[in-house]
């Protein structure tokens, strides 16, 4: 995993998602502390894209939330790390940023790699929310257009929305 080779907005929300985690009293940083890192991200292309595809942020930042919330706290200064999802999503990312011939791994790669994590409450919320890979893949066409990821800060170049 070459983490010199995510966007500066990717590397910005796996640094939060380790602080949400650590927020949570969690000692595992997971998928689904990535993706409401991203979901909160006000500069990022995750929140353009749901908002393209017609679903509210929050409608995915809750259930994220409430998941998390349940989960076992742990006490004390545990260490924190990446789960075993969490690294496989980011093998992932990588992959569908290649497949794109993007240069750099960026929200939607992440976002793209969580949606496929079984078992996860971002693959669970997604399918209630009618939000697959196929329909960001389109929604992301719509956004970039014929942009690829060849730099650290591509979210400069996208449409605004």
């Amino acid at each position: 995993m070459q983490l010199d080779r995510l966007t500066i907005k990717s590397q910005e929300a796996l640094q939060r998602a380790q602080q949400r985690a650590g927020d949570y009293g969690h000692a595992e940083v997971d998928v689904d502390h990535l993706v409401l890192a991203l979901v909160e991200q006000e500069d990022g292309v995750v929140r353009p894209l749901l908002e393209r595809l017609g679903v509210a942020p929050e409608q995915l930042r809750e259930p994220l939330e409430r998941s998390l919330s349940a989960r076992a706290r742990v006490e004390g200064g545990a260490e924190r790390y990446l789960s075993r999802s969490l690294r496989q999503a980011l093998d992932a990312a990588f992959r569908a940023a290649e497949k794109m011939k993007d240069e750099y791994i960026s929200g939607e790669h992440l976002l793209l790699a969580a949606l496929q994590q079984p078992g996860s409450e971002t693959a669970r919320a997604a399918g209630r929310l009618g939000l697959t890979p196929d329909a960001v893949l389109k929604a992301l066409q719509a956004v970039r257009g014929n942009q690829r990821v060849t730099d650290q800060a591509p979210e400069d170049k996208y449409e605004a929305l």
